[in-house]
Formats: structure tokens, C-alpha cells, sequence
């Protein structure tokens, strides 16, 4: 459903025809992956101008004809198990090794804290999932080896290549395109998570060298003992190697640019000289490699083992959140009446215009969200009161980091007392939005609670111990990670979100407030994050790198959530309604690189993401690099860059061609469609 976009009709949940189809076929439509040549019934059906059996039809056939010709050309054999969209098995041409010639690495692996781990292991059910629930179903890798320290991970890599064992890369496993699991070997770097001491330099700023496989949380509480600070992320257990693989920005980007500017230096496991070995990476060193390994994205080129960051003096924040509250109820009463979104986007263009003009220690972020108040707001005797009371709530906030030594907090206060002036003057009425009066606090207890622990930090005697990171990053996997997806879609902006644009994202937001929540698993949002400062223009020290998205204002991040377990149904809606938002976003500005590469976009292919995520320049380059140091093509992911102008989806026609099983196949799809339209 998402390979198209198709026109928005929630009336069409209510077609009882349309709908039993979907409950049956919806999830034949997304294990597909099918791209509809005439959709012109399938959108007949979701505008509920076709019956149940006209809809049944179209699903059938085609998902008849996509079996019968990936049966007839697939160039693996449908006795091999294929993932969905596990495009690198599809160029697997090598027997899996047995468990016993798995059982040569061991004696190889030297250091006490690397692991080797079978299918037969009892560790093995949680050492080869993904963050992400969602892809779990297609995570069965022949092994996982989880080396402690660099000289295992050229072992690895040697024992690899030599049984053309393809490689995938764990850099932490948040990806939102699930490009860490594989049926190969899984190398994933969490143990080697060692993070030294700071070491300062002439200007005041400190070094600070971090093991590939420590967490966000665990890098900020360290460097919190020293009063020191990264731009990393907001979510305690995302990887710190895959986040500056990708990038990587946080609250205190717009001051410090990208968590990958941030990196000096680097050491990572390459295949060079005929071999693999262990590298010291940077701008004099390796170049090219420096330029790769920061935001050319994870699971190419080779294997990070260790970090070099610039860290800089941060021990306090300043904060203030204003919120602008719409009543669904009241914006559709009247059809057509724009004003409560007047009211609303006043307020917007003041904030945004203010951004621009603001210093750069401030970081600028609005939200917008839709979700199920049942589940949060409603108490005792309230239940039909709050029946129809799904909202939606956009979110401006205000984030300035500083330090005592230099203004402290001063002119961030002064900066918001400004702000606030100038929404009050719009003359909206103040009942139309709140703020939380601004608020200094330390810098390391503020990073627990963006993390989302801040009462485990304060239980805990405000203790950074490991114990705690390790809770911290559980009960965030525990809370947003296991049992329910998060879709993402991303899209980067190169001028303000105009009245015509918010005014059809809140319109959006209504419908699918009104009629796509069916529980309260189900949501969406959407985030701007201001780009600007040091984003726009890194320090001068800051060494060229893979990252393409300097010259841009806006990063709109989009988000569809639902429960792992939920119907084919509510995955179909959600799928292409966040398609439609994107769409929306996507109309103005769609012009050149303009995706985030950190929130993957599982539904892109190679040809469309390396065109969204790179300039046509950056992607050559890339592809010349990974050739160099990566020539077996071991290392292997959905997303992974080809060592070829090929791309990994352009695979090679095969003889050996299944025709009695794809006539099997073909029969038992019109058999469901006999039974699904007649029974």
C-alpha cells in the first residue's frame, strides 16, 4: 500500500465489502511488498466504489502474478529461507556453515569478554533480535559474535571471508528499517564499550575516546562527571557508533553540529594490504575512510571499534515548553472555518521566525501529535465525557544549553522573555496555549529525564553507575521497543512550513485523530527540528564528511505507531496514512537529498534512498570506498552501498527456476480467493 501513494478516505473503514477484504489480504499486501501496476480498483475500494468482491479480485491477482514471476526468477531457491525485504540474502550463493565449523572461531577468539553464540544456545532468542519487535520474525542469523576488543573482530571478519559468511554490522540495532538482522553472521559491537577518561586540551575543550558499543545514556553520564557534553540523541539505548554513522544531532546541535563533527579520530577493522586489520582513522590517516565513516552509514566499509569525540564544557540547561491546544470538536463544527488553525499557526510563525534570529545555543523544536487521550486523561465517571475527546496538542520547545563559568543561563532567559512577548502581542487567546515558565536545571539530570528515567536517576542517589545506564536503556526497550513498530518517514526542509502546509498537516491530524485511532497502541506525530548554526556551517576544524544536508532549515521527522500484534488492517491503515502525511510534507520541498539517514525508511529502495540521503556526488564516492576496503562485498544489509554500479536489488537471472512450486503457490492464492469471496 505504500508503494503508491493513493488518494486519503477514512470513510473507507466503514465499507463492511472493503473491509473484510482488507482483514483477510492486507497482510498478503505488505508481505509482497507489491507495487500495484493499475491500482485503479484496488483505489475504487478504498473510496468504497467497489464491492468486496471487486476488491478481492484485484488483491488476488496480482499477488498471483508477483508469486508467480518472483517464483519463476527469484535467483535463490524457495527451499532457502527469504526475509522480508532481506534484499542481501537474495545474493547469497554459499551453504551455511554447520554449527561445527562455526565452532572453529572460538578457539580463535581470544579476549574473555567476546562471545560466540549458536542457534542452540539459550542466548541465542535474545542475542539475534533487533530493537525493533516488528522484524524479529525474519532475525535468524547462523551466528552472532559479539567481540570485546578490535584483534576478535579481525578474526571475525578473516574467519568471514574466508567461508564467504556475509557480515552484518550491529551498531546498536535501533534501526528503524530493522538493517540488523540478517541470516549471516551478526557482529555486534556492544561489548566493546569502554569510554576513557577526558583529556583536555589547550582550548578548555576535552578528547574523549568511547568503545564503538556504548549507548547514548552511557556516553552523556560520563562525561556529565566531568562537566562535559556530545550532540547525541534523546533515546537512552540508541548505539553511539550507529548514531555517528548516520550523522547524529541532539539538543545541542545547533551550538555543536552533528554528533559526527564531533569526532577527531577513529579506529576501525578494514580489509587492506590483503588482509583485515586494525586502523587509526582520521583526516590525515585514512582519509577517505574519515569521510565515509561519518554519516555514510553504518554496515559498509568496515567495522568501527572505537570513537574519538571533541567534547565541550556543558552543565546546565534552560527549558520552556509552550503548548497550543486545538479541540478537534471545535475546528469541525464549523466546515471549512480555518480560524482555530489561524489562532494556532500565528503562534507557529512567531516561534519560527524567532529561531532564525536566536542564538545558537538555543535549540528549537515543534511537535505536533495524535494519539488515544482514553489511555492517559480520563479518570473515574469520566469515560463518555472523554469518548470523543482525542485531541491533538502541537508542542513548541525552547532548549539552551550553557555553563556556569560562562553567562550561565542568563541570556537564554533573556532570549525566551522575548519569545513570549511576542506571542502575547498576536493578541491569540492565552486560554489557546500554556507555558512551564522556563526553568534552569543540571545538565546531568536533565540528560535522565529526556531519556525518559529521570524518577530511576532520582531513586538511585542521582547515580550515573552502570547498573543504572544498563535499567535506564531496559526500561526504554521495555516501554517503546518491545510490542509495539514505530514506521518512520523523514524529510528535510529548506524554508518554514507555510499556512497552507500546517493548516493540511492539522487537518490531517484531525482525520486520523477522529478515525484511525483504534486503540490506544495507535499513533502518530510529527517533529521539526530546526537546523541552522552550527548544522548549516560547522566550525572551520570540522573535516568534510559523507553528511549532505548543510543548507537546509527544517528536519521534519514523521512517525506511525501500532502494536507488533495488531491486525493486517490496522498495519494497512497506518502504513498508508503515514504515507499521505509524508506526502503532504513532501510536495513543496521535494527536491534533491532531503532524508535523514538515521530514521530509515524500510519501504525505499536502494535506487530511491541513496538519491534521499545523498547528493549524486556523495553516493559515486561512497560506492568507490566501500569497493576499496570492502572488495568480498562481505558486509551486507538492505542498505548496504553495492561495491558495484549495480545496485544489491538488480540481482542476476538464475537457471534452476521453481515452476512446479510456483504453480503450487499459484493455485493456493486463488483457492484464498475462492474461499475468502464465496465462504
Amino acid at each position: 500500500l505504500g508503494a503508491r501513494p493513493l488518494p486519503f478516505r477514512s470513510q473507507w473503514l466503514t465499507n463492511s465489502g472493503v473491509r473484510k477484504s482488507i482483514n483477510t489480504n492486507a497482510s498478503l499486501i505488505i508481505h509482497c511488498g507489491l507495487w500495484f501496476p493499475s491500482p485503479s480498483k484496488l483505489e475504487a475500494a478504498i473510496e468504497g466504489r467497489a464491492s468486496g468482491l471487486q476488491f478481492n479480485m484485484a488483491l488476488t491477482y496480482w499477488c498471483a502474478l508477483v508469486t508467480l514471476l518472483h517464483a519463476t526468477w527469484a535467483p535463490v531457491s524457495f527451499s532457502q529461507p527469504i526475509p522480508y525485504r532481506d534484499y542481501s540474502m537474495q545474493r547469497r550463493t554459499w551453504s551455511p556453515p554447520t554449527n561445527a565449523e562455526l565452532g572453529q572461531l572460538m578457539p580463535s577468539l581470544l579476549h574473555a569478554n567476546t562471545s560466540v553464540i549458536f542457534p542452540t544456545q539459550d542466548a541465542y532468542e535474545k542475542a539475534r533480535r533487533p530493537w525493533q519487535t516488528f522484524y524479529q520474525c525474519n532475525a535468524y542469523p547462523t551466528v552472532v559474535v559479539r567481540p570485546g576488543i578490535a584483534a576478535d573482530v579481525v578474526r571475525t571478519m578473516t574467519y568471514s571471508t574466508q567461508n564467504n559468511l556475509h557480515v552484518t554490522v550491529r551498531n546498536g540495532g535501533h534501526s528503524y528499517a530493522g538493517i540488523s538482522r540478517s541470516y549471516g553472521l551478526v557482529l555486534d559491537v556492544s561489548r566493546m564499550n569502554t569510554i576513557e577518561k577526558p583529556v583536555v586540551q589547550d582550548d578548555g575543550d576535552s578528547l574523549v575516546k568511547v568503545g564503538a558499543g556504548q549507548i547514548n545514556i552511557g556516553v552523556y553520564c560520563r562525561l556529565a562527571e566531568f562537566g562535559l557534553a556530545l550532540p547525541a540523541g534523546g533515546c537512552p539505548s540508541v548505539g553511539i557508533s550507529g548514531l555517528t554513522l548516520g550523522g547524529g544531532f541532539g539538543v545541542l546541535s545547533r551550538k555543536l553540529g552533528l554528533t559526527s563533527d564531533r569526532v577527531t579520530e577513529l579506529e576501525a577493522v578494514v580489509f587492506k594490504d590483503n588482509k583485515y586489520q586494525s586502523v587509526t582513522v582520521n583526516k590525515d590517516q585514512y582519509s577517505d575512510l574519515f569521510f565515509a565513516f561519518r554519516g555514510g552509514m553504518g554496515g559498509n566499509y568496515g567495522v568501527v571499534t572505537s570513537w574519538t569525540y571533541k567534547a565541550i564544557r556543558i552543565d546546565q540547561v534552560y527549558t520552556n515548553t509552550y503548548k497550543l491546544r486545538l479541540d478537534i470538536a471545535r475546528a469541525q463544527g464549523a466546515p471549512g472555518d480555518r480560524q482555530p488553525y489561524i489562532n494556532m499557526i500565528r503562534i507557529i510563525e512567531v516561534f519560527m521566525q524567532w529561531c532564525d534570529g536566536t542564538i545558537n545555543e538555543i535549540y528549537c523544536e515543534m511537535s505536533m501529535s495524535s494519539t488515544n487521550l482514553n489511555a492517559t486523561t480520563i479518570t473515574l465517571g469520566e469515560a463518555q465525557a472523554a469518548q470523543a475527546q482525542r485531541a491533538n496538542e502541537f508542542e513548541l520547545d525552547v532548549i539552551c544549553a550553557c555553563h556556569v563559568n560562562d553567562t550561565g543561563c542568563a541570556q537564554c532567559k533573556v532570549e525566551d522573555k522575548e519569545l513570549l512577548s511576542r506571542i502575547t502581542s498576536t493578541g491569540v487567546d492565552p486560554d489557546l496555549y500554556t507555558t512551564s515558565d522556563g526553568k534552569v536545571k543540571q545538565w546531568r539530570a536533565y540528560i535522565w529525564e529526556i531519556a525518559g528515567c529521570k524518577k530511576l536517576y532520582e531513586r538511585s542517589d542521582n547515580s550515573c553507575s552502570v547498573d543504572n545506564v544498563q535499567m535506564c536503556a531496559n526500561l526504554t526497550q521495555t516501554r517503546i521497543g518491545r510490542g509495539q513498530h514505530n514506521r518512520k518517514k523523514s524529510l528535510f526542509m529548506s524554508s518554514d512550513p507555510d499556512q497552507d502546509l500546517l493548516i493540511s498537516l492539522f487537518q490531517w491530524f484531525d482525520d486520523f485523530a477522529t478515525n484511525i485511532l483504534v486503540d490506544n497502541y495507535t499513533a502518530a506525530n510529527i517533529e521539526f527540528y530546526q537546523w541552522g548554526g552550527a548544522l548549516a556551517k560547522p566550525p572551520s576544524d570540522v573535516y568534510k564528511s559523507a553528511w549532505t544536508h548543510r543548507n537546509q532549515k527544517w528536519l521534519a521527522h514523521v512517525t506511525g505507531r501500532f502494536r507488533d500484534a495488531a491486525d493486517p488492517r490496522t498495519i494497512a491503515v497506518v502504513y498508508h496514512a503515514l504515507n499521505v502525511l509524508h506526502s503532504i510534507l513532501e510536495k513543496p520541498f521535494a527536491t534533491g537529498a532531503q532524508d535523514y539517514q538515521n530514521f530509515a525508511d524500510a519501504s525505499l529502495s536502494y535506487e530511491a534512498w541513496s538519491n534521499f540521503y545523498f547528493d549524486e556526488g556523495t553516493v559515486k564516492e561512497l560506492q568507490k570506498i566501500n569497493k576499496k576496503y570492502n572488495p568480498h562485498d562481505i558486509f551486507r544489509n538492505e542498505l548496504s552501498i553495492p561495491v558495484s554500479s549495480a545496485s544489491p536489488l538488480r540481482v542476476s537471472l538464475k537457471p534452476g527456476r521453481d515452476h512446479g512450486l510456483a504453480a503450487v503457490i499459484l493455485i493456493s492464492v486463488f483457492a484464498m480467493f475462492a474461499y475468502t469471496t464465496f465462504v
